[in-house]
């Protein structure tokens, strides 16, 4: 793998590769419609798809380096959600993203993961434009996009859903 980080570290989180052990704790999250009510797709109706949504995580990972990686509480080690960077296959952009359990929203975790994961993919990935999109509705979803100071770029669709688009591009003398 050319990117041998294999965790990334904020104050409260750890933020790790996904392991197919982790879909028993994943599908609390991933199969709860309130979660999922503003992500592409629906909520996974069974333990199944979650591990399925994982398998394909994992083949991301391999192939590219990063992905989807599960959040983890860094003192109990309870699941809060995840988090990552995928190929949007729609438009062969990279997307940042990420999705917390209920019981861990409107703590600030979102923007804590969010900005770790765009530092990492800016700084140690080199990507050159990451974007980050939610649907308009997600009031919750485009705050953490202003607090992690990505800028908005354009309205779209994607994914099945109207959706603001912010992107950051690394500076030209960044080459890593």
């Amino acid at each position: 793998m050319n990117h041998p980080v294999h965790e990334l570290l904020t104050q409260r989180t750890v933020i790790r590769p996904f392991l197919r052990a982790d879909a028993a704790d994943a599908f609390a999250v991933f199969g709860d419609p309130e979660v999922m009510r503003y992500a592409a797709g629906a909520a996974d109706p069974t333990p199944a798809a979650t591990h399925a949504r994982i398998e394909r995580y994992i083949e991301h990972q391999d192939r590219h380096g990063f992905s989807k990686w599960a959040v983890r509480d860094a003192s109990s080690g309870e699941y809060l959600g995840d988090s990552g960077i995928l190929h949007l296959a729609e438009t062969g952009e990279l997307e940042l993203g990420y999705r917390l359990a209920r019981a861990h929203w409107g703590r600030g975790l979102a923007t804590e993961v969010a900005s770790a994961w765009l530092r990492h993919a800016l700084e140690v990935l080199h990507l050159p434009r990451v974007i980050a999109f939610a649907d308009r509705r997600n009031t919750a979803s485009i705050r953490v996009l202003a607090k992690i100071h990505m800028p908005f770029e354009r309205l779209d669709h994607l994914c099945g859903m109207d959706c603001v688009v912010h992107a950051i591009v690394r500076p030209r003398g960044d080459q890593g």
